[in-house]
């Protein structure tokens, strides 16, 4: 109740949390409305009459690969990144790549740049990287693979973690 010393109040809205990822946060409108059993409501106005409020998406999305060590020896090796932490209710497109380290592109394995998509229904996705030479025993060699984010509306707002996995 408003009066001569009270003039302000908060007004409390109940948020209903649904635990799910999403790119932005949410706006709404919220209107105010004067209600007076005394009949004064011709000598005050309100201004605004509505207001927008924020609601910041706090959901955390954690992406990233799952086991961070892979090995192989001729052929191919899959790696596997996941959705290791949050859900979502809009697609994240991730971007998987390699990386030289002691073994090299085109003479080690097949050097790749991928996009990989999430959504509601999809928690893992997998990439298949060729190795090129049968390694030799004893002279192991090491490739990495990193990932980043495409989605720019996601971008800072999805955690890669961890984003680096060593084959």
């Amino acid at each position: 109740v408003f009066n001569n010393t009270v003039t302000q109040l908060p007004i409390s809205v109940t948020i209903k949390d649904d635990g799910v990822f999403k790119y932005t946060d949410v706006y709404f409108g919220a209107s105010l409305t004067l209600q007076s059993a005394g009949g004064f409501e011709q000598l005050i106005s309100l201004n605004p009459r509505q207001t927008n409020i924020t609601i910041k998406d706090d959901h955390v999305l954690v992406i990233g690969f799952d086991p961070v060590v892979y090995s192989g020896n001729g052929g191919s090796v899959a790696i596997t990144v996941k959705v290791l932490q949050g859900s979502l209710a809009v697609p994240v497109s991730i971007r998987v790549f390699t990386q030289d380290g002691t073994a090299i592109s085109g003479s080690d394995y097949v050097a790749t740049s991928q996009s990989v998509v999430f959504d509601s229904s999809s928690t893992n996705r997998t990439v298949t990287i060729q190795l090129v030479n049968k390694l030799v025993s004893g002279a192991s060699k090491m490739f990495s693979v990193g990932l980043s984010v495409e989605t720019s509306e996601a971008k800072g707002r999805v955690t890669l973690s961890p984003s680096v996995a060593n084959v």
